[in-house]
C-alpha cells in the first residue's frame, strides 16, 4: 500500500503547487496589481504607445466585439480603427470598474493568469452613451524582469446587455410603426372604396 502513496502525493504536490506558490509570493501579486492599474491608466488616459508597451510582441487580444487582434500592428491598427475611422465609431472608451475574482493563478515564475469582471462606458461617435459590464481572463508573462500581457479576452453576456436591448428596443419602435402606418393605409383603402362605391350609386 505505501507503494502507491508516494506517486500519488507527488501528483497532487504538482497539480497544486502553483496554487500555493500564489499565496506565498506577495511580491509578485503586487507587481502585476500595478500593470493592472497602469494600463487602465492608459486605457483611459488614451494613452495607446504606452498602452503597447506592456503587452508582449505576440500578444492575442480577442475584444468583446469578438476582434482577434494580434501584436502591437494589430492594437495600433485596432484603435485607430475605432477611434479614427472611416467610419469613426468612438468618442472615448472608459474603464469604469476593473476587478479580479481572485489573486493570480501562478504557472511557475513566469506565467500568470487573471480573470475577473470589469465595467466600461461607450461613448459612441453616433451619440450614444452605453455602460457595459464584461467578464475577462488574461495570460501574463515576465520577460526580462517585466510582466506583461500575452493574452486579453473580453465578453459581453450575449442574452442581457445595453446594446442588445437597444436593438430590441428599436425593433419594437419599427414594429409599432409598421402596424401603425398598416392601419392607417387599411382605413384609407376602406374610405377610398366607400367613395368609389357612392360614386357609382349616383
Amino acid at each position: 500500500m505505501q507503494k502507491y502513496i508516494l506517486p500519488v502525493f507527488f501528483v497532487l504536490s504538482i497539480t497544486f503547487a502553483p496554487f500555493v506558490k500564489s499565496s506565498q509570493q506577495p511580491e509578485v501579486h503586487a507587481a502585476l496589481r500595478q500593470l493592472k492599474e497602469t494600463a487602465i491608466s492608459n486605457v483611459n488616459a488614451g494613452n495607446i504607445e504606452a498602452l503597447i508597451k506592456l503587452n508582449h510582441p505576440n500578444v492575442v487580444v480577442t475584444s468583446e466585439a469578438s476582434d482577434v487582434i494580434r501584436g502591437h500592428e494589430g492594437i495600433q491598427s485596432f484603435y485607430k480603427r475605432l477611434f479614427v475611422g472611416p467610419p469613426k465609431i468612438l468618442n472615448k472608451f472608459t474603464v469604469i470598474a476593473f476587478n479580479v475574482d481572485e489573486p493570480s493563478i501562478l504557472h511557475g515564475e513566469n506565467t500568470a493568469i487573471a480573470f475577473g469582471s470589469a465595467i466600461s462606458q461607450y461613448d459612441f461617435a453616433d451619440g450614444r452613451l452605453i455602460v457595459l459590464p464584461s467578464r475577462w481572463s488574461a495570460t501574463l508573462v515576465k520577460q526580462q524582469g517585466h510582466w506583461l500581457i500575452a493574452s486579453f479576452h473580453n465578453s459581453v453576456n450575449l442574452v442581457d446587455n445595453p446594446v442588445l436591448l437597444d436593438v430590441k428596443r428599436t425593433y419594437t419602435v419599427f414594429i409599432f410603426l409598421a402596424l401603425l402606418l398598416g392601419v392607417i393605409l387599411g382605413m384609407l383603402l376602406l374610405k377610398g372604396m366607400s367613395l368609389l362605391r357612392s360614386s357609382h350609386k349616383t
